[in-house]
């Protein structure tokens, strides 16, 4: 009732939907027509949080993110096809990740986001990694699907990525799907800064 009370100080409207308890499970799809389901992740929040709250998932420490999470290859499979029924339903593009509770071997679908997180250390990242993919060949497999706002996230990421050679690995893919100038510029970068290194 006070968190009922709460919610209408904010708006006339409110969507009440039953708790359940359970064990957090995320899943990342990747694609369009052929999709691929990322290994499942476990999320599970410190004991001081009822559930995966804002905090929970932002504060270093807070929770523990187990890949691949402890379920049989039943319901991973299950997670997995669910992941991708949302991902199909949603017409999402690319990529997609899908919470969801498993309570008494029941999965129950929360929610799809569309522009997960995708830094390094980020739930959909982490997955491909457990996959055996490294976060710039992830950007790799992600370049053919992105529009030209989620291209410019993608190159901005991987400027990110430290290592000189990693970063123009990432980097290539994208840059190729660049308009003509801005490939050449990207290109003279690149080069001064191998450049760079050598003589260094």
């Amino acid at each position: 009732e006070p968190a009922i009370r709460e919610a209408f100080s904010h708006g006339d409207t409110l969507v009440v939907e039953t708790y359940i308890q359970g064990t957090e499970l995320t899943v990342g799809v990747i694609g369009n027509r052929d999709l691929k389901a990322l290994p499942v992740i476990e999320i599970i929040p410190d004991t001081q949080y009822e559930f995966f709250d804002y905090h929970a998932k932002y504060l270093p420490g807070a929770s523990q993110e187990i890949c691949p999470a402890r379920i049989d290859a039943a319901l991973t499979e299950k997670a997995q096809a669910f992941a991708k029924m949302a991902h199909r339903a949603l017409f999402c593009e690319g990529y997609s990740r899908t919470d969801m509770m498993l309570k008494d071997r029941e999965l129950y679908v929360l929610e799809t986001n569309t522009i997960p997180g995708m830094t390094e250390t980020s739930l959909l990242p982490r997955a491909a990694k457990t996959a055996g993919i490294p976060f710039a060949k992830f950007l790799d497999i992600l370049a053919p699907y992105l529009d030209k706002d989620q291209l410019q996230t993608g190159i901005e990421l991987a400027q990110q990525i430290d290592d000189p050679g990693w970063r123009w690995t990432a980097l290539a893919p994208l840059i190729i799907r660049l308009e003509r100038p801005k490939q050449e510029e990207w290109m003279r970068a690149g080069i001064a800064e191998i450049r760079d290194m050598r003589i260094a």
